[in-house]
């Protein structure tokens, strides 16, 4: 029996939508304007995003939902390691999550233009990483720093929007 025989509905779902989402987001981002590489068009970038998307839903309807760590026996090292919930998860962890989520992107949202987004994306992910019970303060800020220099580095610097770096003191 091959692996396509036994897709699962949560792996088949979040395949389609990813896969589906260009459906939406390229019709509305032509009419913003596309543009080119050279002169982006504000539709570029969701375009972009939304074919990688479907790329994304690709390779999870092809890994059909697997764990990719799985078959390597586990690591040793002095990391202190969370077991995976055995079991469903209750109302409570997907009002966490999905609360901690809605609002580190709220959180983004609202200081983004006092702040900057420097400060911004450190506040981003460090409410974010409350979503995960078992999440390391050390691990957090370590994600934190390294997805803010990214960000950085890409919106800051490469693409120059009208995007403040780090808060303006008057």
């Amino acid at each position: 029996m091959n692996r396509f025989s036994r897709l699962r509905l949560d792996t088949v779902t979040l395949a389609a939508f990813c896969c589906l989402a260009p459906l939406v987001v390229i019709p509305e981002a032509i009419q913003y304007g596309i543009g080119s590489l050279a002169e982006m068009g504000p539709g570029l970038f969701p375009a972009m995003v939304s074919v990688l998307l479907a790329g994304m839903g690709l390779v999870i309807l092809v890994l059909n939902g697997r764990d990719l760590d799985a078959e390597e026996p586990p690591a040793q090292h002095d990391a202190v390691v969370v077991p995976p919930p055995s079991g469903p998860v209750g109302p409570l962890v997907v009002a966490r999550v999905l609360g901690c989520i809605t609002l580190a992107v709220a959180a983004f949202a609202l200081l983004i233009e006092s702040l900057g987004l420097a400060l911004s994306t450190l506040a981003l992910v460090f409410v974010a990483s409350l979503a995960r019970r078992g999440t390391a303060f050390r691990q957090a800020a370590m994600l934190a720093v390294g997805l803010t220099l990214f960000c950085c580095l890409v919106f800051g610097t490469l693409l120059g929007p009208e995007i403040r770096l780090l808060p303006a003191f008057r």
